[in-house]
C-alpha cells in the first residue's frame, strides 16, 4: 500500500511540475519561495490526497470487514465442530533432559519463573567494540578450546559440544536400550549376532562361540522386537547450508558406540527447520514416531548463536540482539514398545482436532485437578507475550476452563533473540516438571491442537490407552 501512495505522489508530482514550470518558462514568470512552496509541494500532495482518497476509504473497509469475519469465524469455531471425536496421539517419554544458560531441567523452570536476566558477555561484542548480553553456558567453555585448529566454526564446535553433553545425560537410559537391542537382535534375527559378539562393549572371553546356545538363552527371557536406534538431530534453518554431518554422524556413531550400540542399529536424520514452521514440522514428526512399532527415537535439539561472526551478521540487522545457546533431547517411542528394566517416566499426549482444552479435560476427567487451585505455572507458552493475537489466542483456547492466566510460564524470553527452536524448548521443558502435575503447551501455531505431558500410567493401564 506505500508503495502505491508513494507512486501516485511520483506521477502526480512530476505531471504537476513539468506543466508549471514549463509554463512559467513561456510566460516568462517569476516564481518566488512561496510560488515553489504552493504549486511543487502543496498543490501535488493535495491532488494525491483527493485521487488516494476513495482507494483508501475502500481498503479501510475491506479491512474492517475481514476482521470481522475472521472474528465470527473465531467464535464460531467451538460451535461448528461439537460433534468430532477426539483423535489421540501418544508417545511414551523414557527420559528428558534439558540445558541452557540458566541451568538444567527444573532449574531453568525455577529461573524463568524468577525472571533471570541475560548476562554480560566479555568474548562478544557489538559493532562499537562493547560487550553484549548474551545467555552463555560457562560449562561449554570449560570443554571447548578454541586454538583455530578446528576445520569447523566456533558455532558449530559449541553445538557439537552441546550435543555430547546430551549424550553424557542420556547414557544410563541409552546402555539399556542398547542391551535391549542385543537381547532383540539375538531373539529375532542372526544377521548381527556376530558383530555383537565381537564388539568392544559387549566382548566376553568367557562367553559361548555356539550362536545357537546364545538363542536359547535369549529365549528364557521374552523381549519386545527393537530393530534399531533412531537419532533425530534438530537444528537451525541457517545451519542448513553450513552444517557438516559427516562430522556430526561420526560422533554420534563414536559417543553411541562406547555405550554399546552398533552402527548398524543406528540411524541419524537431520532437520533444519525455521521459527515459522517449527511447530507443524515437530507435529508431524511425532506422529511418524507414533507409527514405528520397532523402533525407539532419540531426538536431540541443540542451536547455539555464541559466535562472533554470527553475532555481527545479527547485530547488523539489530543492535540490541541478544544471542544465546541452549539443548534438550528426550527418548520417545510408541506405546506398544516396551524397553527390558526400563519404564517409561512421562507420557506425551496429543489430541489433533480439538481446539477446546475443555473438551478434553472432559474427556480425561481433568475438571478437578489441585494444580488449578495453586499459583505454580503448569502451562508452557512458547510465544511472545507482546504480541496480542497470542493473548487472544491463549483465552479462546482456554476458556472454560479452571485454567488461570497465572497459571501460564512464558519461556520466550529466556532464550534472547535466538528463537528458531524456541517450540521445542517448550516441549523440552514441560517434560521437566514435577510427575504429579498435568503439563499443557500452547500452540498459537497449531490452535486445533491440545497437548498434555502426564505422568506414565501404570502398565496394567497401558494397553487401555493406546486404545484411545
Amino acid at each position: 500500500m506505500i508503495k502505491k501512495i508513494i507512486g501516485v505522489l511520483i506521477i502526480v508530482f512530476s505531471t504537476l511540475a513539468f506543466t508549471i514550470i514549463l509554463y512559467w518558462k513561456e510566460s516568462q514568470f517569476d516564481s518566488s519561495l512561496s510560488d515553489l512552496l504552493i504549486y511543487l509541494v502543496a498543490l501535488p500532495v493535495l491532488i494525491s490526497l483527493v485521487i488516494l482518497t476513495p482507494w483508501l476509504i475502500y481498503r479501510f473497509y475491506q479491512a474492517q470487514k475481514r476482521q470481522k469475519q475472521s472474528v465470527a469465524a473465531l467464535d464460531a469455531t467451538p460451535s461448528q465442530k461439537p460433534s468430532l471425536e477426539t483423535q489421540w496421539l501418544k508417545l511414551h517419554i523414557y527420559s528428558a533432559f534439558s540445558k541452557s544458560a540458566l541451568g538444567e531441567n527444573e532449574e531453568i523452570i525455577q529461573a524463568i519463573q524468577d525472571h533471570q536476566s541475560p548476562k554480560l558477555d566479555t568474548k562478544l561484542v557489538n559493532s562499537y567494540g562493547l560487550p553484549i548480553l548474551s545467555y552463555r553456558i560457562d560449562e561449554l567453555d570449560e570443554r571447548l578450546i578454541n586454538d583455530g585448529s578446528s576445520s569447523i566454526s566456533v558455532r558449530q564446535q559449541r553445538i557439537i559440544g552441546l550435543i555430547q553433553l546430551q549424550i553424557e545425560q542420556q547414557s544410563l537410559v541409552l546402555a539399556q536400550i542398547a542391551e535391549h537391542l542385543r537381547r532383540s537382535s539375538l531373539f529375532f534375527e542372526t544377521e548381527h549376532v556376530h558383530e555383537y559378539r565381537m564388539h568392544p562393549a559387549w566382548i566376553d572371553p568367557q562367553a559361548e562361540n555356539d550362536a545357537n546356545e546364545i538363542l536359547a538363552r535369549a529365549h528364557l527371557q521374552p523381549i519386545s522386537r527393537l530393530n534399531r536406534l533412531n537419532v533425530h538431530m534438530i537444528l537451525s534453518e541457517d545451519l542448513r547450508h553450513l552444517w557438516d554431518n559427516v562430522i556430526c554422524t561420526e560422533f554420534l556413531h563414536e559417543a553411541l558406540g562406547e555405550l554399546g550400540f552398533l552402527p548398524q542399529k543406528i540411524q541419524v536424520q537431520y532437520y533444519f527447520w525455521e521459527q515459522q514452521s517449527v511447530s507443524i514440522e515437530w507435529l508431524n514428526l511425532l506422529q511418524q514416531l507414533a507409527q514405528q512399532q520397532t523402533e525407539i527415537s532419540l531426538i536431540i535439539y541443540v542451536d547455539s548463536e555464541l559466535d562472533q561472526d554470527v553475532l555481527d551478521a545479527r547485530i547488523s540487522l539489530n543492535e540490541q540482539y541478544i544471542p544465546a545457546e541452549f539443548a534438550g533431547s528426550c527418548c520417545v517411542s510408541a506405546l506398544k514398545i516396551h524397553i527390558a528394566d526400563l519404564n517409561p517416566i512421562k507420557h506425551l499426549s496429543l489430541a489433533l482436532n480439538q481446539a477446546q482444552i475443555a473438551a478434553v479435560l472432559d474427556e480425561l476427567d481433568l475438571k478437578e485437578l489441585q494444580q488449578y487451585q495453586s499459583e505454580q505455572p503448569f502451562v508452557i507458552v512458547p510465544e511472545n507475550i507482546s504480541d496480542p493475537k497470542v493473548v487472544k489466542q491463549l483465552n479462546h483456547q482456554f476458556e472454560q476452563t479452571p485454567i488461570e492466566a497465572h497459571h501460564y510460564l512464558y519461556i520466550s524470553s529466556s532464550l534472547g533473540h535466538s528463537q528458531h527452536l524456541a517450540k521445542i524448548y517448550a516441549y523440552m521443558l514441560a517434560m521437566q516438571f514435577p510427575k504429579d502435575q498435568t503439563i499443557f503447551i500452547a500452540l498459537a501455531q497449531a490452535p486445533a491442537i491440545a497437548v498434555l505431558i502426564q505422568s506414565a500410567l501404570p502398565l496394567q493401564h497401558q494397553e487401555a490407552a493406546e486404545t484411545l
